[in-house]
């Protein structure tokens, strides 16, 4: 199967300038939330990394954090032929530079998300603030090299033409760079010279608010791949969750031994994506989940779906973003990853989700059947044409795997209506 995707925003071409903000939907967890923007350089690798922190908050003396800095803005609007306006008016539902929240002991568990090939840590924000909201300090990446667009704290834009990945072997050096990009930022979060950015910190009495020896890895595409190759690279990265990305190079054999959750798009499970199949079947000393959800594409686990539903673009987006609403995938981004992560970094149990309920009319099976594998599977990426110069977003594309038991308490809430089959093996 092959993976067209169009261009970031060539399904945002429109006329019609926005004024005033635009924001997704409320938040529904229990805390109002800041954001900040960090720069970290690895002096050992000389990548530059551009990070945004989202975490529990109670002041909200500041503004709502745009959603693209203003370089960036710049650049969509004359690339795509989009009023400024429209680009400006996006904002995230986090108050920029608030203090961040000390919380009693135990601190808020970290969660570290990487990125889809060629795809910008910007456009994972809604996201990152819905965990974030349930009490977790969330930090996105841009991995540099392999981004179509960055832009640094001084205003300098890099761009990244992307490579069009023939097998699963071509992105290992990615996967692997992406690898050693967490482990520095994991590092660094012990640092007080790095610590002490974050509003609400004082250099004079410095106290890390971060849990840096169980933490967890997720990541859409290409970074679902890293988050798991991080689990098998540094014990420090306990849990995993993948959104609809291939699982690229050795822990494809070796298999996990952590528990780890994946997301896919309708459509996409072991018998369509041999790299899950293989990860399945050899990760057999853990707990280990496979979902697949109706009405989503490849891109529905960015914030494009996001923003289309809030320009009213749904309709003519389908093709890119499915037919699931935004509101709906973030109420599903939330209850799935809320509930995996705080399973094993809360030690939290919510109820159990009951399959033969009416109550949950979209979910097509819930069994403890394995799937039988297919091995007919072909990794690619088809570039559209783009405004001159302007770099394509590319990503990997996946499958994915996760089960679950009936009798599991994963699930919280009955918010979720949009899973099509979930298969459980313990």
């Amino acid at each position: 199967m092959k993976y067209i995707l169009r261009p970031w925003w060539s399904i945002l071409t429109f006329s019609l300038a926005v004024h005033g903000i635009l924001q997704a939907p409320p938040l529904q967890g229990l805390y109002s939330l800041g954001t900040t923007v960090l720069e970290l350089n690895d002096p050992s690798t000389s990548r530059t990394m551009m990070l945004s922190l989202f975490y529990p908050t109670t002041s909200h003396n500041t503004t709502f954090a745009p959603v693209f800095p203003p370089t960036t803005a710049s650049y969509l609007a004359q690339a795509y032929s989009l009023p400024l306006e429209t680009i400006t008016s996006l904002t995230s539902r986090s108050h920029l530079n608030s203090p961040i929240l000390h919380p009693t002991q135990p601190p808020f568990p970290t969660l570290l998300f990487s990125p889809g090939y060629g795809t910008s840590r910007l456009l994972y924000t809604c996201t990152a603030e819905e965990l974030a909201s349930l009490g977790y300090l969330v930090l996105t990446i841009d991995h540099p090299h392999d981004v179509s667009l960055i832009e640094y704290l001084n205003g300098t834009v890099t761009l990244t033409p992307p490579v069009d990945f023939e097998n699963y072997t071509a992105p290992i050096p990615y996967v692997n760079a992406r690898v050693k990009d967490l482990q520095f930022v994991l590092d660094s979060l012990s640092h007080r010279s790095f610590i002490s950015q974050i509003p609400g910190i004082s250099p004079s009495t410095y106290s890390s608010p971060f849990q840096t020896q169980r933490i967890g890895a997720l990541g859409h595409s290409l970074g679902g791949a890293v988050a798991f190759s991080a689990m098998r690279a540094d014990s420090r990265f306990a849990y995993g969750a993948n959104l609809d990305g291939a699982v690229i190079g050795d822990v494809v054999a070796s298999g996990l031994s952590s528990p780890f959750l994946i997301v896919g798009s309708e459509s996409s499970n072991r018998s369509t994506d041999p790299t899950w199949a293989d990860l399945w079947k050899h990760s057999t000393r853990t707990w280990k989940r496979e979902v697949e959800v109706k009405g989503t594409m490849h891109d529905s686990f960015t914030d494009l779906l996001v923003w289309t539903d809030v320009l009213g673009l749904k309709e003519d987006s389908e093709g890119v973003v499915g037919t699931i609403t935004g509101g709906r995938m973030l109420d599903l981004e939330r209850e799935l990853l809320g509930c995996f992560f705080g399973k094993w970094l809360k030690g939290e149990r919510g109820r159990g989700l009951d399959g033969e309920s009416g109550r949950w009319p979209e979910v097509g099976e819930i069994s403890t059947a394995n799937v039988s594998p297919s091995l007919k599977y072909s990794l690619g990426s088809k570039l559209l044409p783009t405004p001159a110069g302007v770099p394509v977003k590319m990503i990997v594309p996946g499958n994915n795997v996760v089960p679950w038991d009936r009798n599991d308490t994963i699930f919280e809430t009955e918010k979720i209506k949009s899973l099509r089959s979930v298969r459980t093996e313990n």
